[in-house]
């Protein structure tokens, strides 16, 4: 006899935790393995911005539909369709001879990523709609993106100085096949299948602009901590750091990342959001001026962007409160 649906929620987390990380370590292999490239392929640091920047090109595209099609199709065949996606621009990019070959594995991954980071919290929100712990799911969510970009950092950026990063590439490839495979256990129904609620929540005109600042800030906020964790390893290996060794480094932040959310999130609300903001942005900043001038340490950078990150990413969960 099959265990009821309840029981099915907590397999519905530890899926979607899983593949968000694996899937945000793909998202990430340009950090460890940008200078890689750079010397094997011969991609200019002007094209490895843009080959990065693709992300949010796709993302700024894809995500509306994605959305879309989440709220009217079976959620299984979205997942498998997104992460065919998934596989398809990985092994595109472990097989790329040259910069254009790249970018066009880098747009069909992002297709696939951008689908999966909308239709995740889809999933978790069926399946633990209106239960205490979903803030704390929430979180996990969150936290499971930090822990991806760790790992792209420090296991990619080991296997791509003694392997090379094909090695490294080829390696995602069996991941992004596993996270498909996996994606045929989402479950054909939920909780809630046999309820429905035509009703639509609108926002007042000053709460929806307070969202569209929201995402305006969140994009800025996005776009530069990713310039940071692109170019810093890179940075540090012509400083004369071996690549494992930079990406290391910069590794750090994840780890200072994930030890302080739990302790500055429960004192974040609406009312002191603006303050969690510049705290965050000045740490940046200083983050940035301590790597490039080197009078400290680099991991003393690394450390201070995970403060940063610790502080501002939260507050953008307000919008689900």
């Amino acid at each position: 006899m099959p265990p009821p649906k309840e029981n099915y929620r907590w397999l519905v987390l530890g899926l979607v935790l899983v593949t968000t990380a694996g899937g945000i370590m793909m998202f990430a292999a340009p950090f460890p393995l940008l200078p890689l490239w750079v010397r094997d392929l011969g991609i200019s640091r002007t094209q490895a911005g843009a080959l990065t920047g693709l992300w949010y090109l796709i993302s700024a595209c894809a995500s509306l539909p994605a959305g879309w099609l989440a709220d009217r199709v079976r959620l299984r065949s979205l997942f498998l369709s997104l992460w065919a996606l998934v596989v398809a621009g990985i092994g595109l990019m472990a097989g790329s001879s040259g910069f254009w070959m790249l970018c066009l594995g880098r747009v069909i991954f992002s297709t696939g990523m951008t689908g999966h980071l909308v239709a995740g919290p889809k999933l978790l929100a069926v399946w633990f709609e209106g239960r205490r712990e979903f803030g704390l799911i929430m979180g996990f969510y969150s936290m499971s993106m930090t822990a991806g970009v760790y790992a792209s950092l420090f296991v990619l950026g080991r296997i791509g100085q003694h392997s090379g990063w094909q090695r490294a590439m080829l390696l995602l490839v069996l991941l992004a096949i596993i996270g498909l495979f996996m994606m045929l256990s989402v479950p054909s129904a939920s909780p809630n299948s046999n309820k429905s609620d035509p009703s639509v929540a609108d926002l007042p005109p000053s709460r929806m602009m307070a969202a569209w600042m929201l995402a305006v800030v969140f994009a800025g906020y996005n776009v530069a901590t990713e310039a940071y964790l692109t170019f810093t390893p890179d940075f540090l290996v012509r400083c004369g750091y071996a690549v494992a060794a930079a990406s290391a480094i910069v590794g750090i932040y994840a780890w200072v990342a994930l030890s302080l959310k739990p302790f500055i999130s429960p004192f974040l609300r609406r009312n002191n959001a603006a303050s969690y903001v510049v705290v965050a942005s000045l740490l940046f900043i200083v983050s940035v001026l301590l790597l490039t001038t080197r009078i400290v340490p680099p991991a003393v950078s690394a450390s201070l962007f995970g403060i940063s990150l610790a502080v501002g990413m939260p507050l953008f969960t307000l919008c689900h409160r």
